[in-house]
């Protein structure tokens, strides 16, 4: 069971051992199916709280559509601490002129879509350079705020490596590229 004996087994829960490692104790949990809040609580008790990385919400409960779909006409859109747009209610996909929900998983990110898309930049009034800089600025401050909190977070990082790769040569669109927008995705 999760890699161990019986008898570590037992020892761990009956708290006579000192030192599992968060691996183990990871395993453990995997083999007893446990949830993330009973995950949290077995590393918790073994203080391994902190690697565990926080999980961010992927889906929309369904009391939140029915709460997009109640706040139509004003459009809403939901999205988590790494930009991902979770859901979005019809007015706000009229608003923007396509069909969020219709897009791939990868390209449903609102740091992604003010990057690359233009529809999605019109409806934002980024079409123009500095505007889209700025929110592409603000964006990555909040980022980075979140990778320091999450320093171990690998959607995160996936996420923040992605967006430095993309080319803010082409928001510049030939205007000269500043010092600071080369370091917009560096933690400090």
């Amino acid at each position: 069971m999760a890699g161990i004996s019986t008898v570590w087994y037992s020892k761990i829960e009956r708290g006579k051992v000192l030192g599992v490692s968060p691996s183990v104790l990871t395993a453990l949990s995997q083999v007893l199916q446990l949830n993330d809040l009973e995950q949290r609580y077995l590393m918790s008790l073994a203080n391994h709280a902190e690697s565990l990385p926080k999980r961010a919400c992927q889906h929309a409960s369904p009391h939140t559509i029915k709460l997009l779909t109640l706040l139509n006409p004003l459009p809403v859109l939901l999205k988590n601490q790494y930009a991902d747009i979770i859901d979005c209610n019809e007015s706000f996909n009229q608003l923007c002129g396509f069909h969020i929900p219709s897009l791939p998983p990868e390209e449903r990110n609102y740091i992604y879509l003010i990057l690359a898309h233009p529809q999605f930049q019109q409806c934002f009034l980024a079409t123009a350079v500095d505007e889209r800089l700025a929110q592409i600025t603000q964006m990555a401050s909040h980022l980075r705020g979140t990778n320091a909190a999450q320093p171990n977070d690998p959607i995160l990082t996936a996420h923040i490596r992605r967006f430095q790769a993309y080319p803010l040569s082409s928001l510049m669109l030939g205007k000269p590229i500043k010092l600071a927008t080369l370091t917009l995705w560096h933690t400090r």
